[in-house]
């Protein structure tokens, strides 16, 4: 994916395949800041595209708990970078972290904000109350789904990892 460059509004990328654009200016600094989110989505719909036509094995296009750490790790034991640049980097990453997580919770999935999004769209059109049957089979389904997510996410991390 590093070979692949994205771009929406930035030309260059990190190695983690995250845009970022240093300024010296406040307000260059604040319209970037409010664009990175966008770009953020932009590069996770087409990552999720290239999973699907297969250009990306779902394996690596997702890092549970363990990959993050493992990401950490990598740029805290970096020789290459000073303590300025490892401060940048793992910021940086704390953002993206939160970024992503704000897009996975608009997802329509039972359980996340999404699917509550959806779900009051659908009570609005039809009128009145989806049954509680209903509403309990969508929150099992979406129970589901997220653990079935949150185990891939650990057995793609171990992939990773054993894969050195």
């Amino acid at each position: 994916i590093r070979d692949r460059v994205y771009t929406m509004f930035y030309e260059t990328y990190n190695d983690r395949g995250a845009y970022y654009y240093e300024s010296e200016s406040l307000w260059t600094a604040i319209r970037e800041a409010s664009l990175m989110p966008l770009s953020l989505l932009r590069v996770t719909i087409m990552g999720v595209g290239d999973v699907i036509a297969g250009v990306i094995a779902p394996t690596e296009a997702i890092a549970g708990p363990l990959g993050i750490a493992t990401i950490i790790s990598e740029v805290v034991d970096d020789p290459v970078f000073n303590v300025r640049e490892k401060v940048f980097q793992l910021t940086f990453f704390a953002g993206y972290i939160s970024v992503a997580l704000a897009i996975t919770n608009l997802l329509p999935l039972p359980g996340l904000d999404g699917n509550a999004i959806v779900l009051s769209l659908v009570e609005l059109i039809r009128g009145k109350r989806l049954s509680l049957r209903a509403e309990k089979v969508i929150a099992t389904i979406g129970f589901f789904l997220i653990i079935s997510l949150v185990i891939f996410a650990l057995f793609s991390d171990i992939m990773r990892i054993v894969g050195r």
